[in-house]
């Protein structure tokens, strides 16, 4: 048998893997080439390419001609040394179903970097090189392959559109734009993955679709039972920059959205799983109220939306030192709009959930705010009645003390949640100043017409002036 040598065709088009495929289809025409190397930015061996290449990979997905090789080469081929044997060669061939080998040639004087040529199949039959038993086993090995192949991709492509289709369809009924789809869905799944057990979990996300189910079971194993609607509520409008009405809204529309796209009878499993706050979600249409806070008595007339915000710090983001009790302890300004007819007065909480006590920790209370005014001025006066620059009262924060009192939690915590709370009432509220928060709450439950929130985040990174025990 002669030698793997005089297999080799040595005289190879080589291109460059920036070149186009253009040049690479003219290149191939003019010299009569089925097969041409591409060679890397550092003179490597980056790909091989064939004119099967272009008629699957570019034809049949219209690329443009003016693309880089390097999207439609076969990249990483298959190679071999000069020394290696024929024998050697179509057992590459047989193991790996491929036609084509580059060979790399050695090193000569005068020549810098390594010289490739190229051993084809066709050529090894030509010369009589290959039996009809191993010729058998390498087409075999091939066709096995490449319909291996072909399922793959057609099994990909469909995983990819079943997703796509999940996306639509509740995005759809949901109202939510495909570019917030992947994201959401995710948090929002994976909200309901981890509320409810292993085994619960495993059912309900087997109707997912396969790159969530894979995604979720990455999620840490439930039931985490601190995982409520308001903690999803209030990790969306720091997550999403939503505004409290905007997030309730989302909130809602896409777990119903998921209730019809699931079916009743695989809802209701869910449902069984879930605490009351979230079993909600998945009935109660978006135009009812919001349900009730933690620790709060809420009417269930319909209650509307204020859109609360501050000039001293977006919805979400870090409160500025200024107003905290490592700095100055001023309260920032708050401004807001959407007052309903009727309003009489508002009334005003800021807490924060994530301290160490058992109630979320309060840091102002304020109330009997006139309703002629839209806003309360940063820096003002811890007095228990004000007149002006705004009429109100202020109550007690957890201190036991008057007034504002800014984030100061401890220097371990990493960063935590303050939620202002602005409420609309339809009545004049006649409580005097030093009212705690549960006094408050008691006397306007069932006159709030509106409310709106904001959320402002801190992190302790320097020593404050007030004990660690102040959230």
């Amino acid at each position: 048998m002669a030698s793997l040598n005089s297999y080799i065709q040595k005289k190879i088009i080589v291109l460059h893997e920036d070149d186009s495929t253009q040049e690479a289809a003219r290149a191939m025409r003019d010299h009569h080439a089925s097969t041409v190397l591409v060679a890397g930015a550092e003179g490597h061996l980056a790909g091989l390419l064939t004119d099967r290449d272009f008629t699957i990979r570019l034809v049949a997905n219209s690329d443009s001609t003016d693309e880089p090789v390097s999207k439609i080469m076969t990249a990483d081929p298959i190679t071999a040394d000069e020394d290696s044997s024929l024998d050697d060669i179509l057992q590459l061939m047989e193991a790996h179903g491929i036609r084509r080998i580059p060979v790399r040639i050695r090193l000569q004087p005068g020549i810098a970097g390594p010289r490739w040529g190229l051993v084809t199949l066709d050529d090894l039959i030509a010369g009589g090189a290959v039996s009809i038993q191993r010729l058998t086993r390498i087409v075999r090995g091939k066709v096995r392959r490449r319909i291996a192949g072909l399922w793959r991709a057609r099994s990909e492509a469909h995983v990819q559109q079943t997703l796509r289709n999940f996306y639509r369809r509740v995005g759809d009924l949901a109202d939510i734009t495909p570019d917030l789809m992947p994201e959401l869905s995710y948090f929002l799944l994976g909200a309901l993955f981890r509320r409810i057990s292993y085994s619960a979990a495993s059912h309900f996300t087997a109707q997912l679709p396969k790159q969530l189910q894979e995604a979720l079971f990455e999620l840490p194993a439930g039931p985490d039972r601190d995982i409520t609607a308001h903690a999803i509520l209030d990790e969306m409008i720091f997550r999403f920059h939503f505004t409290e009405a905007h997030a309730w809204s989302v909130l809602r529309k896409f777990y119903l959205a998921l209730a019809e796209v699931m079916g009743p009878h695989l809802t209701e499993h869910l449902k069984a799983e879930l605490p009351a706050d979230l079993q909600d979600l998945f009935e109660q249409p978006p135009e009812q109220p919001a349900i009730p806070k933690p620790g709060e008595e809420r009417s269930r007339r319909q209650v509307g939306r204020l859109e609360l915000q501050s000039r001293s710090f977006e919805s979400g983001q870090t409160i500025p030192r200024d107003y905290t009790g490592d700095g100055a302890d001023r309260n920032p300004s708050l401004v807001w709009s959407g007052i309903p007819a009727g309003t009489q007065e508002f009334a005003l909480i800021c807490e924060d959930p994530d301290a160490p006590a058992q109630q979320p920790w309060v840091h102002w209370v304020v109330y009997g705010i006139s309703a002629n005014t839209s806003q309360i001025p940063e820096g003002i006066p811890t007095q228990p009645e004000i007149e002006y620059p705004v009429r109100l009262r202020q109550g007690k924060n957890s201190s036991g003390l008057i007034g504002y009192q800014g984030p100061l939690p401890p220097k371990s915590h990493g960063f935590h949640r303050y939620y202002f709370r602005l409420y609309a009432l339809d009545a004049e509220i006649a409580l005097p100043p030093g009212a705690t928060k549960g006094e408050l709450l008691e006397q306007i439950s069932n006159h709030i017409v509106a409310e709106g929130s904001l959320l402002g985040r801190y992190r302790r990174e320097v020593v404050g002036r007030r004990h660690d025990a102040v959230a």
